[in-house]
């Protein structure tokens, strides 16, 4: 269940939905639907619509692997960028 000082978390913590899912035992959809504003309209906090990861579908593949970053110059990157082209 949802109380106004979770509303107030999840739009303020930049974390994923599916991190307070897990923490507090309610559906991702709910906890989606608190930070856009769809719900919780009168809550003070404003509400956060912008993308909680980068790391789903629509990414590149090493995106991801958790704890790689995409970063151009980064060393893991381009090491794993190497390796995927046989070099």
């Amino acid at each position: 269940m949802l109380t106004p000082e979770r509303v107030h978390l999840i739009r303020t913590a930049g974390k994923t939905d599916s991190y307070w899912s897990r923490q507090w035992g309610v559906d991702v959809r709910t906890i989606h639907a608190a930070r856009t504003g769809r719900t919780w309209r009168d809550h003070p906090t404003p509400p956060d619509t912008r993308p909680r990861s980068n790391r789903g579908r629509g990414a590149p593949p090493e995106a991801r692997i958790v704890g790689v970053s995409t970063a151009v110059g980064d060393p893991i990157s381009r090491a794993l960028r190497e390796w995927r082209s046989g070099k």
